[in-house]
């Protein structure tokens, strides 16, 4: 889990902005384009952003399914400072429907009132939370729920609560008919509140952090990646008892 104060523009690896890219030749490339986006920030501050995707295509050259998903949430509880954004990336036969369920768990999750007030409800406990057995008004808050006490709840305990959300999802998703024991997906999450940002991930997704400095940019990565290849996810998986080996295609 990383966090920084800095705020000046979040990328991630597998997304690219564009501007000067013409709808229609985005949608013959199947690549969604959102409409770029002024949301406030610490009152006087704005910031924009847009995304694109792009599917992948198969060893024959045949055009993929799009299989990601992404998450736009802005102003939550009506607060001027509280966005969470997110890419999800699906793989596997059923990777769109994957990407796309864990998408709108993560909204349904972040936008429960109840779940910053996790432990004192007894239907969310912080262990077993079907979120969609729960009356969740993303409307209703009380007085408390301003930045600062949102970002005290999220990072409390270890980030227990941004945690708890890729292990609800993942416990979810056992309940659908999806083919999770062959596909799945990936996650980047950026949190902005109160000032600062917060990132997490799941899989090889990566948020990286540009900024200005004079006439020079300097790039810093938010996000880990998890893949098998670097020793300290070889060893992790390893120790639950997975086995990792090189296949030739």
């Amino acid at each position: 889990m990383e966090k920084t104060n800095d705020k000046k523009v979040i990328i991630d690896d597998s997304m690219k902005t564009s501007n000067t890219v013409q709808k229609e030749e985005l949608s013959k490339r199947n690549i969604f384009l959102s409409n770029t986006k002024k949301v406030g920030l610490n009152g006087n501050k704005f910031f924009s952003l847009s995304f694109s995707t792009k599917s992948g295509k198969s060893d024959l050259g045949e055009r993929k399914i799009n299989q990601d998903s992404i998450l736009i949430i802005t102003n939550i509880f009506g607060l001027e400072d509280f966005h969470i954004f997110g890419i999800l990336d699906g793989h596997g036969e059923d990777g769109h429907l994957i990407s796309s369920y864990t998408k709108d768990f993560l909204k349904s999750y972040f936008t429960c009132f109840q779940i910053y007030d996790i432990m004192k409800n007894k239907e969310c406990n912080g262990t077993h939370c079907n979120l969609y057995q729960i009356e969740c008004d993303p409307i209703k808050q009380s007085p408390k729920f301003k930045e600062d006490y949102i970002y005290e709840k999220l990072t409390e305990n270890n980030y227990f609560l941004i945690k708890q959300s890729f292990i609800l999802a993942e416990e979810n998703l056992g309940s659908t008919n999806f083919k999770i024991n062959l596909g799945g997906t990936t996650c980047v999450l950026m949190i902005i509140i109160a000032g600062k940002v917060i990132c997490s991930n799941v899989g090889d997704s990566r948020a990286i952090l540009i900024k200005e400095n004079d006439e020079e940019y300097q790039v810093v990565n938010l996000s880990r990646d998890h893949k098998p290849d670097i020793n300290t996810e070889r060893t992790r998986i390893e120790n639950m008892g997975g086995i990792i080996k090189r296949s030739i295609l």
